[in-house]
């Protein structure tokens, strides 16, 4: 496979590998407590989801907005999702449970959750 194509099978293998990954870490013991992390702005939290929506996602900078709907709005599909998922996670140094992301549909939504963790301290999991 050549173009395009290929590339979109590359990219959707190596998120389901990246998902996989993710599912053997959690499968694993973590013996330490998470340390005390620095508290995150509003604004800090905003302008990170953004730069993993364009950086990571290719989405245009000029379709985000507070309010967008990831699928409808964005464009985004479930593995997408995913990949903004282990992707915020990986940024802010936190996990997200999958019953958490399963909920997550729009920036609003997903902004309330980021705020509540990493405004509050609760990065549950932390690696």
């Amino acid at each position: 496979m050549t173009g395009s194509s290929g590339e979109s099978v590359k990219a959707c293998t190596a998120t389901r590998l990246k998902v996989i990954q993710r599912w053997i870490n959690r499968a694993l013991p973590w013996h330490k407590p998470p340390p005390e992390l620095p508290k995150v702005s509003r604004n800090e939290i905003w302008s990170k989801v953004h730069d993993v929506l364009v950086k990571e996602l290719h989405v245009p900078s000029s379709s985000i907005t507070p309010q967008a709907d990831f699928m409808k709005d964005l464009g985004l599909d479930s593995l997408d999702l995913i990949e903004l998922t282990m992707a915020l996670e990986e940024e802010f140094g936190m996990e997200i449970e999958d019953e958490e992301a399963e909920k997550i549909k729009t920036m609003p939504q997903l902004l309330e959750l980021l705020e509540g963790k990493l405004t509050h301290g609760n990065r549950s999991n932390r690696r």
